[in-house]
């Protein structure tokens, strides 16, 4: 019984150490949500990466709109209008690049390029 325990305490340690130790990508950025403005024809979307919860809105997605960044994200989903996306605890942002659009009023805005990658190296 007590080697018993001795291996399971030396397997959690281990397993702990990959989450712990593991190094983070320095490419990765803040952010864990982004809500999905616009779906482009590419399977990208323009959307904005919400900042931490802001309790002075009446909603989260209104404070993703009023004080996220706006960006570009990379095409791997099928994004819809109004989706709130959440990536998982080993994905990060990681912006890389700009996307220039014209908007309604045909100025020429730019954006930064963000796309989903693994958070751990």
């Amino acid at each position: 019984m007590k080697n018993f325990l001795c291996f399971l305490a030396v397997f959690i340690s281990l397993a702990m150490c990959d989450v712990f130790c593991a190094e983070k990508n320095p490419a990765c950025t803040s952010g864990s949500n982004i809500f999905i403005l616009q779906p482009l024809l590419d399977n990208a979307a323009l959307g904005f990466i919400c900042p931490s919860v802001n309790w002075s809105y009446s909603s989260y997605q209104l404070a993703c709109q009023l004080d996220g960044r706006l960006v570009y994200i990379t095409p791997n989903n099928n994004y819809v209008d109004n989706q709130l996306v959440k990536i998982k605890r080993n994905e990060c942002f990681a912006e890389g690049g700009v996307y220039q659009y014209i908007n309604k009023n045909g100025d020429l805005k730019t954006v930064r390029i963000v796309e989903i990658i693994n958070k751990y190296l």
